[in-house]
């Protein structure tokens, strides 16, 4: 017989890289927590990307982990080959039979039952088993039922993905959860039986060559699951197989650089074939429907999810902006002020709504709404530049000049403040400033045809007809049929020409 070959590095490998997948499913499994209580707009796209890069990693530490897990499982075998004669498969099935169909399902266990119990037999009768050691036979039967549900449900999953494009978050939480707790018995399993084998070592020059049935005689503890456990089992899998019928798209996906809303669409009619009187998704339909430009049939949807349900306040919020992105927004406002009946903090809802009353021209409610928004969340740039807007457009152009500034302390490379803040100075004759805002603004984004325009204005404001019509010019590269431009473009050269 050969002696035995060190596998403690083996399973060192197998254990960190099984660390490394444990790390990444707990921060997918948090990215999926995040994902449901994140409203569906388009800034959920960052988490979808974070998700994928993680899942990419993921793949990658799982096949790493995958190899070491193998090395170390054939490793043992092969060792055990070399103290015990009479074990059931040779060495190479220690390998082989993770890779051949249907006796993948089950021989990998028998491997793996036969590593401890024989490993044990053979440590009890040369008296070197440490009572310390924590592997049991039920550790390893719970290990390869967690092993099996996990290859089921995300066999699903991956065929559901297929058919759909995406689950919900609720479906990959169930998945994740899953795989914590592999990953988590997967390290005891290895750890347990690494100890075992360390004392396989103590009993070198010694092996077995009993007959199967006086192996069979040998004590071996065995654990039967108890009936609560089985009962939380089953429970588990109705509860995974309930969320297949009833899963739906939560997020979005990613279509050769868009979104794929009729897709989301078609996942969620699904749903409410399933489940009609499901209010949150009537309400995440109605978004895909808005995102969609579809307002008419975003109405209806949060129409419906609000009759199921009339104290949800996202639908009330959502039917409002669609209300106001087809430019209704007295309904916008209604829709706004029941939202914020329900929920007086809806930091979201007071901006839009200040919104909705700029658009009407009442621009002290519209500043009374974003003060408000600005006490819940006092770094909202977009709220203090709104707000510089209002005052600008009220005349009050050194509070909208504090606004603009205060904006680009939060957030220093916001074109559009920028441009703001030149039009204030613009508009108090401060031309100088006013150029140098519109020129910040160009050295962010060369193509923005506003401020273009805006510091050609300023250029003939000052006499200086040659820039003016330099930028007027740049700004008709960049949009041809811009009537506006190619007049004043005209005037700036009449006024060069009377000035020579």
């Amino acid at each position: 017989m050969r002696k035995l070959e060190p596998n403690g590095q083996r399973a060192k490998n197998a254990i960190n890289s099984i660390k490394v997948v444990l790390v990444l499913e707990i921060a997918l499994l948090i990215l999926n927590f995040r994902a449901i209580s994140t409203e569906i707009t388009k800034s959920i796209v960052i988490i979808d990307i974070i998700e994928g890069t993680i899942s990419i990693i993921f793949l990658i530490a799982y096949i790493i982990y995958v190899i070491f897990f193998i090395k170390w499982f054939s490793r043992a075998y092969s060792n055990l080959h070399q103290k015990v004669i009479s074990l059931s498969y040779s060495k190479g099935w220690a390998i082989g039979s993770w890779f051949v169909p249907i006796l993948f399902l089950y021989r990998p266990y028998k491997i793996m039952k036969e590593l401890y119990c024989k490993t044990r037999a053979l440590l009890i009768e040369k008296n070197v088993l440490s009572n310390k050691n924590s592997l049991t036979l039920f550790s390893i039967q719970f290990w390869w039922f967690l092993f099996i549900v996990d290859g089921y449900v995300n066999g699903r999953v991956f065929m559901y993905k297929l058919k759909i494009g995406t689950t919900g978050p609720t479906i990959d939480i169930v998945v994740g959860i899953i795989g914590i707790l592999l990953a988590l018995i997967t390290i005891k399993v290895i750890k347990g039986y690494s100890k075992m084998e360390s004392l396989l070592f103590q009993t070198e020059d010694n092996y077995l060559d009993e007959s199967k049935e006086e192996l069979e005689k040998m004590p071996v503890v065995r654990h039967k699951l108890p009936k609560k456990t089985i009962a939380i089992l089953v429970a588990i899998i109705l509860v995974i197989f309930g969320l297949f019928l009833y899963g739906t798209v939560n997020k979005y996906i990613l279509n050769n650089g868009g979104f794929d809303y009729d897709h989301a669409i078609a996942a969620y009619t699904e749903v409410l074939k399933i489940k009609p009187d499901d209010y949150e998704i009537w309400n995440k339909r109605g978004v895909a429907y808005y995102e969609k430009g579809d307002y008419d049939r975003a109405i209806e949807d949060y129409t419906a999810a609000l009759m199921i349900e009339p104290n949800l306040h996202q639908a009330l919020y959502n039917r409002g902006l669609a209300y106001h992105a087809k430019g209704n927004y007295d309904r916008a406002i209604e829709d706004y002020n029941a939202a914020l009946r329900i929920k007086p903090d809806y930091h979201e809802v007071l901006y839009n709504r200040g919104l909705a009353y700029d658009n009407k021209g009442n621009y002290d409610r519209a500043i009374e709404d974003y003060n408000a928004a600005l006490r819940i969340k006092p770094d909202d740039h977009e709220a203090l530049n709104n707000r510089g807007i209002a005052y600008a457009t009220k005349g009050n152009y050194d509070r909208a000049i504090e606004d603009y500034n205060a904006t680009l302390r939060i957030k220093p490379d916001y074109h559009e403040a920028l441009n703001n803040r030149g039009t204030a100075y613009h508009a108090k004759g401060n031309y100088d400033r006013a150029i140098e805002n519109y020129t910040a603004v160009l050295k962010i984004k060369s193509d923005y045809h506003i401020a273009l325009f805006n510091r050609g204005a300023a250029y003939s404001k000052k006499g200086d007809y040659d820039r003016a019509i330099k930028d007027f010019e740049a700004l008709l590269k960049i949009d041809p049929n811009n009537v506006k431009a190619k007049e004043v473009l005209e005037l700036a050269r009449q006024k060069r020409a009377g000035a020579k």
